[in-house]
């Protein structure tokens, strides 16, 4: 299987129902105006926690991945969530729990990121200040998305490294 062939692979999977949030019963229902405030509230915090828990994950993969070029690229993914260093933003956990004040919560994925601007733009008023968020994500996270199908390419070749990749 070629390099792009791989990277094809893993793409039809991420997309198969359930598996992406560009499925998402919420991401959907911001797109149409059906969602509640209840329910992007708790989307809001479970979205927290989720990046909350991915951010070790993606140091612990850059400590125990040899290739350095992965490694740059997992330290400038860190830099940009930890500090929104790429965006000039700030820490998106600190971005977040901005995003759930305007949605009236009081504690605490592009295309898909895409669409829940335009949702929360025309359903429910946000405002771009109020969605930045998710609208610096629509960039940043495509250019992780580029950069990693870049590096499955260089560093998927043969069957022993794909396992770990496709399991």
């Amino acid at each position: 299987m070629s390099p792009a062939d791989f990277v094809n692979l893993i793409c039809d999977n991420c997309r198969e129902a359930g598996r992406g949030m560009s499925d998402h019963p919420v991401v959907l229902a911001v797109g149409n105006g059906a969602a509640t405030l209840p329910q992007l509230r708790l989307f809001t915090e479970q979205f927290y926690l989720h990046i909350r828990n991915m951010l070790p994950w993606i140091g612990q993969i850059y400590v125990t991945c040899p290739p350095e070029e992965v490694r740059t690229a997992l330290v400038k993914n860190l830099a940009e969530e930890r500090l929104g260093m790429f965006t000039n933003t700030k820490a998106h956990l600190e971005l977040l729990p901005e995003f759930g004040e305007a949605i009236g919560l009081d504690s605490f994925v592009p295309d898909s990121f895409t669409r829940l601007v335009v949702g929360f733009k025309s359903n429910y008023g946000l405002t771009d200040e109020q969605l930045v968020f998710w609208t610096m994500h629509i960039l940043a996270d495509q250019e992780h998305g580029d950069e990693g199908i870049e590096l499955v390419c260089e560093y998927g070749r043969g069957a022993s490294p794909r396992v770990p990749m496709h399991s």
